[in-house]
């Protein structure tokens, strides 16, 4: 075995899973969600392109990329994304356990819950987050928290069209608090309407160096996880 896999993968598979505990998580957020036991609010919500980029490290082997998903899905789930995400030439283990951390532990949740939400009538705006920079080749996780609240900006190197981003993120962001609608209030430079969410329309707003209104990316990755996971 290497390295990782027995310091990280086997003790607690990259990461500590909520707990059902009766106390801290009172009931099952899957069983609240389905019975309509949260709070209506309107939501935006999203995801980065390379969430699980900074949580996996490079050199990981195939029986390393095996072990995580059967820590995080169990057996009979990660047979069937082990053989749709195989190990090849264009794909190492470091990049599909990347691939299936920013699937299954990030956007797998997410639009479970915007799906919800929208379907019981609750305005819902996502996005997907995928700018990055020459020296951060990458939209990784939290990578968007600078440009959001215009934390430590010069030291990201920011050319004229990532400051425009930097500024209508805050504005969209600064918009939804205000309003519940990140087009209402100061207007965003793009120009974009930023379309709500539904479970049929799957509308996110593409946040890169221009932004777009498109359809959700992967959404047949999403569906088989959610069937295999969910068994729905």
């Amino acid at each position: 075995m290497s390295q990782f896999n027995m310091d990280m993968t086997l003790p607690n598979a990259l990461s500590f899973w909520p707990v059902n505990d009766g106390v801290v998580l009172p009931v099952d957020p899957q069983k609240a969600l389905a019975n309509g036991d949260y709070n209506p609010v309107r939501l935006l919500v999203g995801n980065n392109r390379d969430e699980g980029l900074i949580f996996i490290p490079d050199g990981l082997e195939a029986g390393d990329y095996a072990a995580y998903a059967y820590r995080i899905l169990g057996a009979e789930a990660a047979e069937q994304a082990l053989a749709r995400w195989p190990v090849d030439a264009e794909h190492t283990a470091s990049d599909r356990a990347r691939q299936l951390l920013t699937l299954a532990g990030f956007r797998l949740g997410a639009t479970t819950f915007a799906d919800t939400l929208s379907q019981n009538g609750h305005p819902v705006y996502y996005y997907e987050f995928n700018y990055s920079t020459p020296d951060n080749p990458a939209a990784y996780h939290a990578s968007e928290l600078p440009l959001v609240f215009g934390n430590e900006l010069d030291s990201l190197k920011l050319d004229k069209a990532g400051k425009q981003t930097a500024v209508d993120m805050h504005t969209a962001w600064v918009n939804f608090i205000k309003t519940g609608d990140p087009n209402q209030g100061t207007a965003l430079a793009s120009g974009v309407v930023w379309e709500p969410y539904t479970s049929q329309s799957k509308r996110v707003m593409m946040i890169d160096d221009q932004w777009s209104s498109n359809e959700m990316s992967q959404t047949d990755d999403l569906d088989f996880l959610r069937k295999t996971v969910y068994g729905k």
